[in-house]
């Protein structure tokens, strides 16, 4: 089972090795892209720990917005260079920096091979009782989310003209699309990829419609899958365990929640952050060794 990782980080270059080094084998390969709005040394220290290393590439940075299409142009950009390099691999999975395995990697490819053929993505039909309007107030009108109050270097004029943005709703042409929504996160084959390629390839007006949605990469991918042939294989899944019921948004993990993690049948956990807790990867790592 050859495996490739494609990681979207921008800090903490420790806890970024640390993540790939738990995840390397021979059957490996990472694909990374670091924020442009990330530390330079940071980046240049990771790219100078891995310059011999023949199975990590890294793509060109971005500044990536929250809520932007600019984080699935960088999916977009990772997907592209697997299938360009004539890579190796029977499924890629979406990661970012703060990702951890709580699971060993040979447990994760078992738990891959034993569903080969299968697709993992969260994945539910618009309207969702979970957004309001059912979701289609992202969709149906303009979005200037780099104006997100969310993003980096927010100011008085973006804070002002984030709110005009959001009183004043412009509709947007219908788009004959059943779309869905779900988890930016996923885990896909290569079979897969290559159909979004050719898919966006095919319909460059899909990506277009994109540029203005709220929070497009939690429609992007499901609307394309959901609506291919691949849409009989997929399990709702994104394979990681989550916590949004905090005042953290998702939740940062410490210490005391290793027994849960743990115990989850999920194989990767988010978000983690060394600075704050170094302690429960710690944990983790040994539990997995023992």
């Amino acid at each position: 089972m050859e495996l490739a990782f494609l990681i979207m980080a921008h800090k903490n270059v420790n806890q970024i090795a640390r993540l790939i080094d738990k995840l390397d084998s021979d059957t490996s390969t990472f694909v990374i892209h670091f924020d442009a709005f990330g530390d330079n040394e940071e980046f240049i220290e990771l790219r100078e720990m891995y310059r011999h290393k023949s199975n990590i590439y890294f793509i060109n940075r971005h500044k990536c917005y929250w809520g932007d299409i600019s984080l699935i142009k960088v999916e977009l950009e990772c997907i592209e260079l697997l299938l360009n390099e004539n890579i190796n691999f029977d499924y890629a999975l979406l990661l970012s920096g703060q990702d951890y395995p709580i699971k060993s990697l040979s447990y994760i490819k078992n738990e891959l091979q034993a569903n080969r053929g299968k697709e993992f993505l969260q994945y539910f039909e618009l309207p969702y009782d979970g957004w309001p309007n059912g979701g289609y107030d992202r969709l149906r009108y303009f979005h200037i989310n780099k104006l997100n109050l969310r993003n980096r270097h927010t100011n008085a004029l973006t804070t002002f003209l984030y709110k005009v943005n959001r009183r004043i709703k412009i509709p947007r042409s219908k788009v004959d699309y059943n779309f869905y929504g779900g988890s930016q996160w996923w885990c896909l084959s290569k079979d897969c990829l290559q159909y979004i390629s050719k898919f966006l390839e095919e319909d460059p007006q899909y990506y277009k419609f994109f540029k203005y949605v709220n929070i497009p990469d939690e429609f992007f991918f499901q609307t394309i899958i959901m609506n291919s042939p691949f849409r009989e294989k997929v399990i709702n899944d994104n394979l990681k365990y989550i916590d949004w019921t905090g005042p953290e948004l998702p939740a940062i993990f410490r210490k005391k929640d290793c027994d849960r993690l743990l115990s989850s049948s999920k194989l990767f956990a988010r978000k983690f952050d060394q600075s704050i807790d170094e302690e429960i990867l710690n944990l983790i790592d040994r539990t997995l060794v023992n």
